[in-house]
Parts: structure tokens; C-alpha cells; sequence
């Protein structure tokens, strides 16, 4: 889920505002601020390549797993 605490800029999920707790689905893309982020829902052989494209000059990014 997506959720907005009353943030000053918002959360958008596919170019959208959310107001309210907004499931995810994979390949979600969920805009905070000045950052993007894509929701997967399972590893990717791709993923550095996908972060690489991504990028923006000077821009760096953030990539966190979770534990079954």
C-alpha cells in the first residue's frame, strides 16, 4: 500500500494524487517529491539496468530488499 500522510507535495501512484491508503500493484510507479520509485513484487534480473535508465545526472538511487 501507498499511503499520504498529509504530505506538503503528495503522493501520486501513476501520475495520480492518492488521498486515501492505495494498494500497490507490480510495476506501480509512485512519485514522492522529486523522487520515483517503481513497485515490483518479485526480483528482477533487470533491476540495475532499469535503475541505470532511471537516473538523472547527479541523481542517485535507492535500492532496498526485504526478508521472506
Amino acid at each position: 500500500y501507498a499511503i499520504d500522510h498529509e504530505s506538503k507535495n503528495g503522493v501520486l501512484v501513476n501520475g495520480t494524487k492518492i488521498e486515501a491508503r492505495t494498494a500497490l500493484q507490480d510495476r506501480d510507479v509512485i512519485t514522492i517529491g522529486d523522487s520515483t520509485l517503481v513497485y515490483s513484487t518479485e526480483d528482477s534480473p533487470f533491476t540495475e539496468q532499469v535503475l541505470e535508465l532511471m537516473k538523472r545526472p547527479g541523481q542517485g538511487h535507492l535500492h532496498t530488499r526485504t526478508s521472506d
